[in-house]
């Protein structure tokens, strides 16, 4: 859902004044307020891309479609193939290819150790049409590409499915999923309480936003 960058920043300054201590809401009051909201604004971007990549998938929205997914095996292993992304690929919603059985519903990255396993000699530990395996790798002309493990010669994209990264538009938009809305805006707040105060006024924020991004609380780095 799109929502008004204004309508964020509003709600960011709104979990600030309730959610830090009153010292530090005065040290808050102090900044200047249209610093302030060019502050919150430099978060909103980064904070979105946070919690929909933290997410659990049952809070994300239906996604983006992948569109006609060119496949390329040149120079890569039998079996394995890769697809590029789009431009705005943040996260991957679901991919299955017309000879896997199970579709993959995560890419993990080239230092999981999962990806190590792809380059086994034994095919029982590598990715299989009922455990297929997609990693978000780094491709020699710098760009990113979803590659695949294992797949058939012949084999063809059935479905893809991707979260777009977010981001402000033309308009002052930006799109969130629903469920993820509150999160982002404790999230933009958190990012705004560690940059104008301190990590341990932002500790607090960023708690209420990993709780309701359904994700356990971590400290602030």
């Amino acid at each position: 859902m799109e929502y008004l960058v204004s309508d964020i920043i509003k709600a960011a300054k709104v979990a600030l004044d309730e959610n830090v201590s009153s010292k530090a809401l005065a040290d808050l009051q102090d900044v200047d307020t249209l610093k302030l909201d060019e502050i919150i604004l430099s978060k909103v971007e980064d904070a979105a891309r946070l919690v929909v990549t933290e997410a659990p998938r049952e809070l994300l929205d239906s996604g983006t479609p992948l569109g006609v997914a060119v496949i390329e095996r040149d120079g890569l292993p039998d079996g394995v193939c890769r697809v590029a992304v789009p431009d705005d690929y943040l996260r991957l919603l679901v991919l299955q290819t017309s000879d896997w059985r199970t579709p993959a519903i995560e890419a993990i990255t080239e230092d999981d150790p999962r990806y190590l396993l792809q380059s086994s000699p034994c095919a029982g530990i590598r990715g299989n049409a009922d455990r297929p395996i997609v990693a978000l790798v780094h491709t020699a002309d710098g760009s990113q590409a979803l590659e695949l493990h294992t797949t058939g010669i012949d084999s063809t994209v059935k479905r893809g499915v991707y979260v777009p990264r977010p981001t402000i538009d033309e308009s002052d938009r930006i799109t969130l999923p629903v469920k993820l809305y509150r999160a982002t805006v404790y999230r933009v707040a958190a990012l705004t309480a560690l940059a104008v105060l301190s990590a341990d006024q932002a500790t607090a924020l960023m708690g209420i936003s990993r709780q309701l991004s359904g994700i356990n609380n971590e400290p602030v780095q």
